[in-house]
């Protein structure tokens, strides 16, 4: 998908550059009074690191969401985590000062596996203020349910906490 400037539940503009750097794709936050200047790189804005993480992209499900508080999830499916393909990511960050650098597990919530798509659908918030995000992939034999339970994210914009959850046919693995 090509680019896009969308305007935050804050008023900062996103710029989102999918096809930057051979399609490993950024997301850039900016205030639109002082507006933004210079190349797009981790230093200012959110990156993928591989080609074809297509970040910022809504293909296969990717996008931007305001969250309450300002805060935004960044949902990255195509992301690669490394070798492991399409692994896909979920991004938590402050919606006025924006997050940067490459995506990883050190910023993010990451697929382990292949195919993951972690990140193809949206957070929903729970009534204690936590989030949380679903992924549902076919693994034969049984049908795996990948919940990951976030904190809400503190003043940084960062979780706290990240736990995930196995759901099969046989009941629950933690």
């Amino acid at each position: 998908s090509s680019g896009v400037l969308r305007t935050l539940g804050n008023g900062s503009l996103l710029l989102s550059s999918p096809s930057w750097n051979a399609g490993a794709g950024a997301l850039t936050t900016f205030d639109p009074v002082t507006g933004l200047s210079g190349t797009i790189s981790s230093a200012n804005s959110l990156v993928g690191s591989s080609a074809g993480d297509g970040i910022g992209s809504s293909s296969g499900g990717g996008g931007v969401q305001n969250l309450l508080n300002g805060k935004i999830a960044v949902r990255s499916p195509l992301w690669n985590n490394g070798a492991l393909a399409d692994a896909g990511a979920v991004t938590w960050g402050n919606g006025t000062t924006g997050i940067t650098g490459a995506i990883s597990s050190a910023n993010s919530l990451v697929g382990s596996t292949a195919n993951d798509n972690i990140g193809n659908s949206f957070p929903i918030i729970l009534s204690n203020g936590n989030y949380a995000t679903a992924n549902n992939q076919l693994v034969l034999p049984t049908v795996f349910q990948k919940i990951a339970l976030i904190t809400a994210p503190n003043s940084d914009g960062q979780r706290d906490f990240i736990e995930i959850i196995e759901k099969n046919k046989y009941g629950y693995a933690f």
